[in-house]
């Protein structure tokens, strides 16, 4: 069984917390599921050496939660007040990736 490991945000470079977020972001993208992203994250650290690449279950569903999404709202109201009309498509041949 995978563990699970926290690094405090300071402990972390740019370019750390760059490759997590990336990571998580590729994980929302391809509707994987948090639980698998405990064992993920440690096999990056072995093949890649990444000593601090931390992006477990947890936190990626935190960053998700937390960061992204909150963005991607954000963007999307931001977008929304400056067009007179829209169109919503709903495909339902996929609905279970998003649930």
């Amino acid at each position: 069984m995978c563990s699970v490991q926290f690094v405090p945000v300071h402990f972390l470079s740019v370019m750390e917390v760059a490759k997590e977020v990336t990571f998580v972001y590729h994980t929302i993208l391809h509707s994987q599921s948090f639980n698998s992203m405990t064992c993920t994250s440690t096999l990056i650290r072995k093949l890649f050496d990444e000593k601090k690449f931390t992006a477990a279950r947890t936190k990626t569903r935190e960053v998700a939660v937390n960061v992204i999404a909150p963005f991607a709202v954000q963007l999307t109201i931001d977008d929304l007040k400056t067009v007179d009309f829209v169109s919503i498509l709903v495909d339902a041949s996929n609905y279970k990736a998003i649930i």
